[in-house]
């Protein structure tokens, strides 16, 4: 009987052992794995970036059924630093009389759109880091 005992303990062991490898194969830390290693962007459909909420309180309500009021980050306004001076600002003014993309895409957005306003942003935005590089 002890001899069937102290085999049934090897086993237990061996088993925990390879457990415990098991264990530390399946906890993938490394950057493969995408629940570590997320890559955000804009135009992401598959990943929701929650700002300035307690993640307890977000487990809770996405457990509970909670409803949930979710609001999109303001738009970043503040002008860049290298904006500011002078030499940008003329650079930018003869830009936006010569650049040929520029005086391209401000002709398609119809002013009556109700998107024309951002389609403008983003076309300003873009002439100013051209402008940028340029400089």
């Amino acid at each position: 009987m002890p001899h069937d005992r102290l085999k049934s303990e090897d086993v237990k062991s061996l088993v925990d052992s390879r457990l415990q490898e098991l264990r530390k194969r399946l906890l993938d830390s490394s950057r493969r794995n995408p629940l570590i290693n997320v890559r955000f962007s804009a135009t992401s459909t598959s990943i929701l970036r929650v700002v300035d909420e307690l993640p307890d309180v977000l487990r809770h309500n996405l457990t509970t059924g909670n409803s949930m009021r979710i609001v999109p980050l303001p738009a970043l306004e503040e002008e860049l630093p290298d904006e500011k001076d002078d030499t940008f600002f003329e650079a930018l003014y003869a830009a936006r009389q010569e650049d040929e993309l520029y005086l391209a895409e401000i002709a398609k957005v119809d002013p009556e759109s109700e998107k024309a306003e951002g389609k403008l942003l983003k076309i300003e935005r873009a002439l100013k880091d051209r402008v940028r590089e340029a400089l």
